[in-house]
């Protein structure tokens, strides 16, 4: 493809995310995305749930051959472990190099594939990744260090935190946080207060101390020097 095809290809792909009004809309953009930018001749969606131990396709491109039914007990093998577990992509450029973690082979070459690629997708951090992100200023103005934290996980996260070069701060900390929602939540005219941060103080004795952070959440902390 030419770099005009792939423009146009990417930008067909954002309106469609733009303007879609739910989730199997977004599959399908990404679904229409992949056949032209790379021939793919069957797209699917699997999700895991993993406090449950169940996994199950919820979006095909091929109903008819691989439907949407459900989910089944998980199957912890090796492509599993290279797909869920270390978040790797797993390719087979073979039909034959697939066999062993597709049961379904057969179907999957009469549609006309000979090679798969499976890229693991992770929303919010969950199941233990690297989910934290922080970055940390100096306001001279205000005298104080404002620490940023974001914990995109779905659990709380106990963090220790170490001002180094920081020789002395005060005893008490203003905490500001914005979380302990739902991805899905909104303000609304009904419930405006809905999302909205909790302001709060916290006591600590040095530069170094241990924090909490909820899960989904934005964190704002301000220390006097």
């Amino acid at each position: 493809m030419t770099q005009d095809e792939i423009r146009t290809a990417v930008a067909a792909f954002d309106r469609s995310i733009a303007t879609m009004k739910d989730g199997d809309a977004a599959w399908q953009a990404l679904r229409v995305l992949s056949e032209t930018l790379v021939g793919a001749k069957l797209f699917t969606v699997l999700t895991v749930d993993w406090a449950n131990e169940r996994a199950g396709r919820v979006f095909t491109s091929h109903p008819e051959t691989d439907p949407v039914a459900g989910t089944k007990p998980i199957r912890y093998e090796a492509w599993f472990d290279v797909v869920h577990k270390q978040r790797q992509t797993y390719v087979a450029n073979t039909i034959e190099a697939m066999k062993p973690h597709f049961p379904d082979h057969e179907t999957i070459a009469a549609l006309g594939c000979g090679s798969v690629v499976n890229l693991p997708v992770e929303i919010a951090g969950l199941e233990n990744a690297a989910s934290l992100y922080a970055s940390a200023v100096l306001d001279d103005q205000a005298g104080e260090v404002i620490l940023k934290v974001v914990n995109s996980g779905g659990e709380a996260r106990e963090v220790n935190i170490n001002l180094a070069g920081v020789s002395s701060v005060g005893s008490s900390v203003k905490v500001s946080t914005l979380g302990g929602v739902k991805l899905t939540d909104v303000n609304t005219i009904g419930q405006a207060g809905k999302v909205a941060p909790v302001e709060s103080k916290i006591s600590v004795t040095g530069a170094n101390w241990t924090q909490n952070f909820q899960p989904l959440s934005v964190t704002v902390l301000r220390i006097k020097k």
